[in-house]
């Protein structure tokens, strides 16, 4: 059974208190012309008749694929009197025209209009589903893109560190690594004797222990210093 056949079979079921109601909800699923309009006598009326109506001329798709509400007539005053009815309720309905089949719809297609109109003619497990979707799928996004900034971010500590090696490596072949501070020799030593560990590892093994943001500005300073360096000896 399809998740909007699920949904009609669902509010078929639900019991209707109030007389007034219960005609209201049957003249909806009844409803192909506005020849035979409801008689609305109480507040409740309007969500049973939108029920009826839903259940005989509605769809709804299922949310883990995407978010629409279509009701669809073959009078296109039938769909423009459930299009205003639809917004003096509140919620904001669009409607066109299908030329190929000749029907003339009612609909929704953002997820808060689906789900206040399910919530509309009592459909809340429908509802409660497609806010369980939004949900997961916002959890899912949030995780891709964490994994995605972490991927790139390892990318350019990877990249970042393969330039360090390269320019202390250079500098060590030339004889030019004195020209660092000692604590830049000292750092470049280390960075070349572990170039598997992170920034923050390596900074755990100096002596005293450097923290990680130390670190990232002492190789920095290396790459800096080092390449002025040996921009100034192929100037010569």
């Amino acid at each position: 059974m399809s998740f909007s056949q699920e949904t009609k079979e669902s509010l078929s079921e639900l019991n209707i208190k109030n007389k007034c109601c219960r005609h209201a909800y049957v003249c909806g699923k009844e409803f192909n012309s506005i020849e035979n309009l409801p008689k609305i006598k109480c507040s409740s009326c309007t969500a049973h008749f939108l029920r009826g109506v839903f259940i005989t001329h509605g769809s709804v798709t299922n949310p883990q694929k995407g978010y629409h509400v279509d009701i669809s007539f073959v009078d296109e005053k039938a769909r423009d009197y459930i299009f205003d009815l639809l917004e003096e309720t509140g919620l904001a309905p669009k409607k066109s025209y299908r030329r190929q089949k000749g029907n003339y719809i009612v609909y929704f297609r953002e997820s808060s209009g689906v789900e206040d109109f399910l919530a509309l003619i009592g459909a809340n497990k429908a509802a409660f589903d497609l806010m369980n979707s939004k949900i997961l799928k916002e959890i899912r996004n949030n995780v891709n893109r964490a994994a995605n900034c972490d991927s790139a971010n390892i990318g350019k500590s990877i990249s970042a560190s393969k330039k360090c090696c390269e320019i202390i490596r250079e500098l060590d072949e030339k004889g030019m690594l004195c020209q660092l501070s000692p604590e830049l020799v000292e750092t470049a030593k280390l960075r070349i004797e572990n170039e598997h560990l992170s920034i923050a590892e390596l900074g755990l093994i100096c002596n005293p222990p450097v923290s990680k943001s130390g670190m990232n500005h002492r190789l920095t300073k290396i790459i800096e210093q080092g390449n002025a360096i040996l921009e100034k000896t192929a100037n010569r």
